[in-house]
């Protein structure tokens, strides 16, 4: 399941940074270049190489099936998944007011809950085209002055994804 997991990466990674070109010199990108916007499917567009996934690509995918197996994609989410640079996930039992053996009012109450603290982008997920940018302008030349919020994007969104069924290249990334 794992290997499975680690060769889907590579499509999601192409879809997360959908159409976003970046010209590179020595390693070095500009951050004044924008050749890469407007996309070439118009200035409004949100969801990028997702607009492909025509009817007629859908039909050629499925005309491929040889089986009918499924594969998860998904894995446990604990303190142990590997996370990117300062993300963490963190699980812990508490007792709120009950340290040192305590119990709460004349019926002796005790109780175990979960506390999460963590990041919500840990472990197997599907980033929207708002997820990456270069010097804070994203897909499409998006400024994210104009559209993020501490409480979300306004646009370039997860939910702008719309559902796909095609052919996929799967990269066996635990071999290199």
């Amino acid at each position: 399941m794992k290997k499975n997991l680690i060769r889907m990466f590579g499509l999601v990674i192409l879809l997360a940074i959908s159409n976003i070109h970046i010209k590179a010199q020595n390693l070095s990108i500009n951050p004044d270049d924008t050749s890469w916007y407007p996309s070439v499917y118009g200035a409004k567009d949100e969801i990028g190489a997702a607009n492909l996934l025509t009817a007629e690509v859908v039909k050629q995918a499925v005309g491929l099936v040889k089986q009918g197996k499924t594969l998860p994609l998904a894995v446990a989410i604990d303190k142990n998944l590997p996370a990117f640079r300062h993300r963490s996930f963190n699980l812990y039992n508490i007792q709120p007011g009950e340290q040192g053996g305590k119990s709460i009012g004349p019926n002796k109450f005790t109780f175990n809950d979960e506390l999460v603290n963590g990041w919500t982008g840990v472990g197997t997920q599907l980033n929207g085209i708002g997820h990456i940018g270069i010097d804070n302008v994203y897909y499409n030349g998006n400024k994210a002055v104009d559209f993020v919020t501490v409480e979300g994007v306004k646009k370039l969104g997860i939910e702008k994804v719309p559902p796909f069924v095609t052919r996929g290249v799967v990269l066996d990334m635990t071999a290199h």
